[in-house]
Protein backbone atom coordinates (compact mmCIF):
# COMPACT_ATOMS: atom_id res chain seq x y z
CA UNK A 1 0.00 0.00 0.00
CA UNK A 2 1.49 3.49 -0.85
CA UNK A 3 1.46 6.14 1.43
CA UNK A 4 0.98 9.90 0.16
CA UNK A 5 3.93 12.06 1.47
CA UNK A 6 1.81 15.33 -0.15
CA UNK A 7 -0.75 15.61 2.49
CA UNK A 8 2.26 15.54 5.31
CA UNK A 9 3.98 17.96 3.37
CA UNK A 10 0.70 20.57 2.89
CA UNK A 11 0.15 19.45 6.46
CA UNK A 12 2.73 21.54 7.57
CA UNK A 13 2.65 23.88 5.45
CA UNK A 14 -0.91 25.01 6.52
CA UNK A 15 0.37 24.84 10.08
CA UNK A 16 3.70 27.31 9.11
CA UNK A 17 1.39 29.79 7.59
CA UNK A 18 -1.58 29.93 10.59
CA UNK A 19 1.73 30.31 13.10
CA UNK A 20 3.39 33.16 10.87
CA UNK A 21 -0.47 34.50 10.77
CA UNK A 22 -0.99 34.40 14.20
CA UNK A 23 2.43 35.96 15.08
CA UNK A 24 2.03 38.89 12.99
CA UNK A 25 -1.07 39.64 14.00
CA UNK A 26 0.71 39.59 17.87
CA UNK A 27 3.46 41.53 16.60
CA UNK A 28 1.00 44.48 14.89
CA UNK A 29 -0.62 44.22 17.66
CA UNK A 30 1.85 45.13 20.36
CA UNK A 31 4.14 46.97 17.91
CA UNK A 32 0.76 49.69 18.17
CA UNK A 33 -0.26 49.16 22.21
CA UNK A 34 1.35 52.65 23.12
CA UNK A 35 -0.54 54.70 20.49
CA UNK A 36 -4.07 55.79 20.78
CA UNK A 37 -6.76 54.04 18.69
CA UNK A 38 -8.24 55.90 15.99
CA UNK A 39 -12.00 57.35 17.07
CA UNK A 40 -13.56 54.40 14.24
CA UNK A 41 -15.38 51.90 16.57
CA UNK A 42 -15.41 54.03 19.69
CA UNK A 43 -18.05 52.20 21.81
CA UNK A 44 -19.03 52.62 25.28
CA UNK A 45 -17.17 49.72 26.55
CA UNK A 46 -13.72 51.27 24.82
CA UNK A 47 -11.54 53.02 27.28
CA UNK A 48 -11.39 56.47 27.46
CA UNK A 49 -8.75 58.34 25.62
CA UNK A 50 -7.68 61.64 23.91
CA UNK A 51 -5.13 62.48 20.77
CA UNK A 52 -4.06 66.07 19.42
CA UNK A 53 -4.57 65.66 15.76
CA UNK A 54 -2.54 68.72 15.13
CA UNK A 55 -0.73 70.91 15.55
CA UNK A 56 1.69 67.77 16.05
CA UNK A 57 5.17 69.11 15.53
CA UNK A 58 6.45 70.32 13.40
CA UNK A 59 4.74 73.29 12.13
CA UNK A 60 5.59 76.93 12.11
CA UNK A 61 3.37 79.42 13.36
CA UNK A 62 3.51 83.41 13.88
CA UNK A 63 3.05 84.92 17.29
CA UNK A 64 -0.79 85.98 17.74
CA UNK A 65 -1.60 84.11 15.02
CA UNK A 66 -4.81 82.01 14.90
CA UNK A 67 -5.03 78.41 14.55
CA UNK A 68 -7.34 75.36 14.86
CA UNK A 69 -6.18 73.11 17.61
CA UNK A 70 -7.41 69.36 17.00
CA UNK A 71 -8.22 66.43 18.90
CA UNK A 72 -10.22 63.36 18.33
CA UNK A 73 -11.35 61.48 21.31
CA UNK A 74 -13.68 57.95 22.71
CA UNK A 75 -16.06 58.46 25.75
CA UNK A 76 -14.21 61.22 27.49
CA UNK A 77 -16.14 63.84 29.51
CA UNK A 78 -16.42 67.56 28.17
CA UNK A 79 -15.54 70.11 28.36
CA UNK A 80 -12.32 69.73 26.96
CA UNK A 81 -9.42 71.71 28.14
CA UNK A 82 -6.88 73.55 25.87
CA UNK A 83 -3.39 74.83 26.97
CA UNK A 84 0.13 75.62 24.94
CA UNK A 85 2.71 75.24 26.91
CA UNK A 86 6.54 75.81 26.24
CA UNK A 87 9.02 73.32 26.55
CA UNK A 88 12.57 73.88 28.25
CA UNK A 89 14.69 73.12 24.60
CA UNK A 90 17.10 71.01 26.91
CA UNK A 91 14.44 69.00 28.12
CA UNK A 92 12.93 65.79 26.23
CA UNK A 93 9.07 66.41 25.49
CA UNK A 94 7.21 62.81 26.94
CA UNK A 95 3.57 62.31 26.26
CA UNK A 96 1.61 62.88 29.16
CA UNK A 97 4.18 64.43 31.38
CA UNK A 98 5.11 67.97 31.66
CA UNK A 99 8.59 67.67 32.51
CA UNK A 100 10.33 70.99 31.33
CA UNK A 101 7.52 72.58 31.07
CA UNK A 102 8.14 76.75 31.61
CA UNK A 103 5.27 78.34 30.97
CA UNK A 104 1.25 77.24 30.07
CA UNK A 105 -1.15 79.27 28.12
CA UNK A 106 -4.75 78.38 28.54
CA UNK A 107 -5.88 78.34 24.68
CA UNK A 108 -9.68 79.70 23.62
CA UNK A 109 -12.03 79.37 26.28
CA UNK A 110 -11.15 77.79 29.52
CA UNK A 111 -13.27 74.70 28.23
CA UNK A 112 -14.73 73.92 25.16
CA UNK A 113 -17.12 71.62 23.62
CA UNK A 114 -15.50 68.13 22.77
CA UNK A 115 -16.28 68.59 18.97
CA UNK A 116 -12.49 67.86 17.57
CA UNK A 117 -11.45 71.69 17.14
CA UNK A 118 -11.21 74.30 18.30
CA UNK A 119 -9.92 78.14 16.68
CA UNK A 120 -7.26 79.79 19.22
CA UNK A 121 -4.82 82.23 19.34
CA UNK A 122 -1.69 81.94 19.88
CA UNK A 123 0.35 84.62 22.67
CA UNK A 124 1.98 87.67 21.07
CA UNK A 125 5.46 88.24 20.92
CA UNK A 126 4.95 91.16 22.89
CA UNK A 127 4.15 88.65 25.91
CA UNK A 128 7.21 88.27 28.63
CA UNK A 129 6.80 84.55 28.59
CA UNK A 130 6.94 84.02 24.59
CA UNK A 131 10.46 82.67 23.50
CA UNK A 132 10.62 82.27 19.80
CA UNK A 133 11.87 79.32 18.26
CA UNK A 134 10.60 75.57 18.03
CA UNK A 135 9.68 74.91 21.56
CA UNK A 136 6.02 74.75 22.25
CA UNK A 137 3.41 71.71 21.96
CA UNK A 138 -0.20 71.88 23.06
CA UNK A 139 -1.92 69.23 25.41
CA UNK A 140 -5.91 68.34 25.20
CA UNK A 141 -7.09 67.50 28.46
CA UNK A 142 -10.75 65.85 29.57
CA UNK A 143 -12.58 67.66 32.27
CA UNK A 144 -12.37 64.06 34.62
CA UNK A 145 -14.00 61.66 35.82
CA UNK A 146 -14.90 62.90 39.93
CA UNK A 147 -17.14 59.87 40.26
CA UNK A 148 -14.22 57.10 40.69
CA UNK A 149 -11.62 58.02 43.54
CA UNK A 150 -9.05 58.41 42.40
CA UNK A 151 -10.48 60.44 39.76
CA UNK A 152 -9.42 60.25 36.04
CA UNK A 153 -8.75 62.10 33.33
CA UNK A 154 -7.96 61.62 29.53
CA UNK A 155 -4.97 64.09 28.50
CA UNK A 156 -2.18 63.76 25.54
CA UNK A 157 0.46 66.28 24.07
CA UNK A 158 1.91 67.03 20.69
CA UNK A 159 3.45 64.31 19.60
CA UNK A 160 6.99 66.82 18.62
CA UNK A 161 7.40 70.50 19.72
CA UNK A 162 6.53 73.27 17.03
CA UNK A 163 7.54 76.54 16.10
CA UNK A 164 6.26 79.88 16.91
CA UNK A 165 8.35 83.01 15.62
Amino acid sequence: MKKNKGFGLVGVLILVVAVLAVGGVAYYTGKNANKAPENKGCLPATAPWIKVVSPNGGETYVAGQQITVEWTSCNVLAPIYLSLKRQDPNQVLENNNDNGLIYPWVLGTDGTANDGSEQVTLPLASDSNILLGQHYYVTATSSGNYSVNPPTWETDNSDSLFTIQ
